[in-house]
């Protein structure tokens, strides 16, 4: 965390719910913009996707002071005979 953020702290959430998992990692560092037309680090684009194949959303949020990585992932119901 702190080699891209600068940030000395963090917070990771993890909210159980009936239907979905989410997972928020928040720090307090520097931020980051992603401008028009640039490419996510490789550290996101392989979150995104881990994320995407389970069917889930990822997000990345501003925050002051800092950023937010967020990852919905909803859970299925499994039938067990």
């Amino acid at each position: 965390m702190y080699r891209h953020s600068e940030s000395a702290a963090a917070r990771i959430d993890v909210d159980y719910q009936t239907d979905r998992v989410v997972v928020r990692v928040r720090d307090y560092g520097k931020g980051f913009t992603i401008e028009a037309g640039s490419k996510m680090g490789v550290g996101l684009s392989g979150m995104r996707e881990r994320v995407k194949q389970f069917g889930g959303e990822f997000r990345i949020i501003a925050a002051e002071p800092g950023a937010v990585v967020e990852a919905i992932i909803p859970l299925y119901a499994s039938s067990i005979a």
